[in-house]
């Protein structure tokens, strides 16, 4: 997962790099540049999503503080893909390769 992270943070565009804030794994959006998560409507109810999951879980958030705006750790974008042994032998650069393309494709695809 590290290597993952490692090769997410290198970025893809002039911009900064591409690494998913958890309220974007939910809605899939590009970051503007001047995002305030205070205002953003989909920022908040993320919030108020993780607010429900801190109740159902005490003492979570001081273990682990989260917020909507926070980097998402590859938990929901990995939670439901099966991986291969050989999927976690990749190099950063391996990895950065194959997400760019995966990127590449989305756009390409309409999706972006």
């Amino acid at each position: 997962m590290v290597a993952l992270y490692r090769a997410l943070s290198l970025g893809f565009s002039a911009a900064g790099a591409l690494v998913p804030r958890n309220w974007q794994v939910i809605y899939s959006a590009p970051r503007p540049v001047d995002f305030d998560p205070v205002k953003d409507k989909r920022a908040r109810a993320v919030d108020r999503q993780l607010r429900i999951f801190a109740g159902l879980a005490p003492g979570f958030t001081e273990l682990h503080p989260i917020s909507a705006d926070s980097l998402q750790e590859c938990t929901e974008i990995t939670a439901h893909a099966p991986y291969s042994l050989e999927t976690f032998k990749l190099s950063p650069a391996a990895v950065q390769k194959r997400f760019a393309a995966y990127v590449s494709q989305y756009c390409a695809a309409g999706g972006a």
